[in-house]
Protein backbone atom coordinates (compact mmCIF):
# COMPACT_ATOMS: atom_id res chain seq x y z
CA UNK A 1 0.00 0.00 0.00
CA UNK A 2 1.22 3.49 -0.82
CA UNK A 3 1.60 5.60 2.34
CA UNK A 4 2.88 8.81 0.79
CA UNK A 5 5.97 10.52 -0.55
CA UNK A 6 9.24 11.34 1.18
CA UNK A 7 12.22 13.47 0.34
CA UNK A 8 15.17 11.11 0.08
CA UNK A 9 18.91 11.69 0.00
CA UNK A 10 21.46 9.36 -1.54
CA UNK A 11 24.52 8.76 0.69
CA UNK A 12 26.67 7.90 -2.36
CA UNK A 13 26.10 10.95 -4.61
CA UNK A 14 24.09 13.32 -2.28
CA UNK A 15 21.23 13.60 -4.79
CA UNK A 16 17.95 14.78 -3.16
CA UNK A 17 14.73 13.48 -4.73
CA UNK A 18 11.14 12.48 -3.94
CA UNK A 19 10.52 8.81 -3.30
CA UNK A 20 7.43 6.76 -2.54
CA UNK A 21 6.79 5.20 0.87
CA UNK A 22 5.39 1.73 0.10
CA UNK A 23 4.78 -0.83 2.84
CA UNK A 24 6.21 -4.35 2.71
CA UNK A 25 3.85 -7.33 3.19
CA UNK A 26 1.27 -5.38 5.26
CA UNK A 27 3.83 -4.44 7.95
CA UNK A 28 5.26 -1.13 9.16
CA UNK A 29 8.44 -1.74 7.16
CA UNK A 30 9.02 0.29 3.99
CA UNK A 31 10.38 -0.78 0.63
CA UNK A 32 13.94 0.48 0.02
CA UNK A 33 14.19 3.53 -2.24
CA UNK A 34 16.97 3.70 -4.81
CA UNK A 35 18.61 6.83 -6.20
CA UNK A 36 17.58 7.53 -9.82
CA UNK A 37 21.11 8.73 -10.64
CA UNK A 38 23.42 6.06 -9.22
CA UNK A 39 20.95 3.32 -8.10
CA UNK A 40 22.37 3.24 -4.54
CA UNK A 41 19.95 2.71 -1.65
CA UNK A 42 18.78 6.10 -0.38
CA UNK A 43 17.70 7.32 3.07
CA UNK A 44 14.24 8.82 3.69
CA UNK A 45 14.48 12.26 5.28
CA UNK A 46 11.21 14.22 5.43
CA UNK A 47 7.62 13.56 4.32
CA UNK A 48 6.28 15.63 1.42
CA UNK A 49 3.43 17.82 2.67
CA UNK A 50 0.77 18.62 0.08
CA UNK A 51 -1.39 21.11 1.99
CA UNK A 52 -0.97 23.94 -0.50
CA UNK A 53 -1.71 21.77 -3.54
CA UNK A 54 -4.94 20.47 -1.98
CA UNK A 55 -5.99 23.99 -1.01
CA UNK A 56 -5.55 25.28 -4.57
CA UNK A 57 -7.62 22.41 -6.01
CA UNK A 58 -10.48 23.10 -3.59
CA UNK A 59 -10.75 26.79 -4.57
CA UNK A 60 -11.26 26.11 -8.29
Amino acid sequence: MLRGEYYCICPACWHVFKGLDIEVDATVKSMPVHCPKCRAEAVKVLPVIRLFHDKEKNHK
